[in-house]
């Protein structure tokens, strides 16, 4: 029998042109857990999609700063109900407009906490206007991409700069360890979209990063880490050599909860967080936590009712989990008539 998967995150990013001096970052994140029955609420769910969210983030490519943001969601776990006590994934949504104005500068990431970080709004949302930052000021900051959006034809809306795509899978190990294997792509290209009269997509250049890292339950630690990178190349199917990430390797022994992806960027010299390695093994931490419901045989964790606690790494990781909220309250069996309330 082969490794046993527990769950998939897949988070693609596109720039593309929208109008002279303004970019639009395409942002979307899929996950789809493989394993176990979960419960929630009142109701047990299977294998599937768990979360399938984008959002599309005007940014002035003059001024970097937030023009405009259109968050959505497709897929959720949770809706309004009397176990929420009326609260949904999607309850905060309105509030993402608050992120408008903010500049993709050294503050970027705190300034985006503040706004619609932790128990002010969704994770996956964050975590996609997180990435994007970053993401974004590596591409507007490359010679290839700084040409084009300095060219003066007119631009062709929606023609794609450049695009990211990311993978990050993770296995069963030994009792309750997690084997997690990920894999960044970045690639320049010209053209499209068709139905706009632009030619086909064409690979200009690029490069593809991959990274596994182990860890497990409940320490939650960096057990092994290593990786490769290799570049990608104009034509069909053309790559380079694989050069190993032999510094990933300095990332054991780091806690994978709250803090992580500070650590990540002082133990890899990237203060920035500019670097594809840095963003990569970060964008791979959660999954860690979404794998957990992977583990609800081994861990003997009731599949039903209201008993149990959350993991203490979820709380506060988003609006529906904050502390003393209805799903906390509830998952420690704690009704409203015992704190007081209606």
């Amino acid at each position: 029998m082969g490794p046993v998967p527990l769950h998939t995150r897949a988070i693609t990013l596109r720039l593309r042109w929208n109008r002279p001096g303004e970019v639009v970052c395409e942002g979307r994140l899929m996950d789809i857990r493989k394993r176990s029955i979960v419960p929630l609420g009142a109701s047990l769910r299977g294998p599937g999609v768990v979360h399938d969210m984008t959002t599309a983030i005007r940014i002035d490519s003059d001024r970097l700063v937030i023009v405009g943001v259109e968050p959505a969601m497709s897929s959720f776990p949770y809706v309004a109900s009397e176990y929420t006590e009326g609260e949904s994934c999607p309850g905060r949504m309105a509030d993402v407009q608050s992120v408008v104005g903010t500049a993709l500068g050294d503050s970027y990431a705190a300034d985006i906490r503040s706004l619609v970080g932790g128990r002010l709004g969704c994770f996956h949302i964050f975590m996609l206007l997180r990435v994007a930052g970053p993401a974004v000021i590596g591409a507007l900051r490359d010679d290839y991409v700084r040409e084009r959006l300095a060219s003066n034809r007119e631009p062709n809306q929606g023609e794609v700069l450049w695009a990211r795509s990311v993978t990050v899978d993770a296995f069963k190990g030994d009792g309750l360890a997690v084997q997690l294997h990920g894999t960044l792509t970045d690639t320049y290209q010209r053209g499209g979209p068709p139905e706009r009269g632009a030619g086909p997509e064409e690979l200009e250049r690029g490069f593809e990063v991959m990274a596994d890292v182990s860890s497990g339950f409940p320490e939650m630690t960096v057990v092994e880490a290593s990786g490769r990178r290799r570049p990608l190349l104009p034509g069909y199917g053309q790559t380079g050599a694989w050069e190993p990430l032999d510094e990933l390797e300095e990332l054991r022994e780091l806690s994978v909860r709250k803090g992580f992806t500070a650590n990540v960027q002082r133990t890899l010299d990237d203060p920035e967080g500019l670097r594809p390695e840095s963003q990569l093994i970060y964008m791979m931490a959660p999954v860690l936590m979404q794998s957990l419901p992977g583990f609800l045989e081994e861990m003997e964790i009731p599949s039903g009712g209201r008993g149990g606690s959350a993991p203490s790494a979820a709380l506060d990781s988003c609006h529906m989990w904050r502390a003393d909220g209805p799903l906390d309250r509830t998952a420690r069996g704690v009704g409203r008539s015992e704190l007081g309330t209606d």
